[in-house]
């Protein structure tokens, strides 16, 4: 499968609306974007559905089925602090993730390639609906 990448913090990323190909296609891009302050970006397949990720230090997966549906957030397994948190930029604003739904960066390129290779949310995670 293909997966069109989109920026939601920077408009102007030569890399919007690329089209992916390749596992290592889309392993280098999200490589390459964790130099920047956390951000969000989305992954669209060819059926529609997106996962949204947060790319940081530590990163975030919602997955929608179809617009309008509901969302699912990746639920992390590493203990967490109560009540801490992490802002991820979209659209120039800090969106604020719990420490629950923040997942190593590792975790994320796994989840990326699972939804690119099959246009759903990886099952090796847990998913919470919100």
């Amino acid at each position: 499968m293909t997966v069109i990448f989109y920026d939601m913090e920077d408009d102007e990323n030569p890399l919007n609306a690329t089209v992916i190909h390749s596992s290592d296609e889309l392993r280098k891009i999200l490589l390459g974007l964790r130099v920047r302050e956390p951000f969000a970006c989305e992954l669209e397949d060819e059926n529609g559905a997106c996962l949204v990720l947060g790319i940081g230090r530590l990163g975030t997966a919602q997955y929608n089925r179809e617009e309008g549906g509901p969302y699912f957030l990746a639920v992390t397994t590493r203990k967490v602090i109560a009540d801490s948190e992490m802002e991820f930029l979209a659209g120039g604003t800090p969106t604020p993730f719990e420490a629950r739904f923040c997942l190593p960066f590792g975790d994320i390129i796994k989840i990326a390639v699972h939804f690119m290779d099959t246009g759903e949310a990886s099952p090796s995670y847990s998913w919470e609906m919100i």
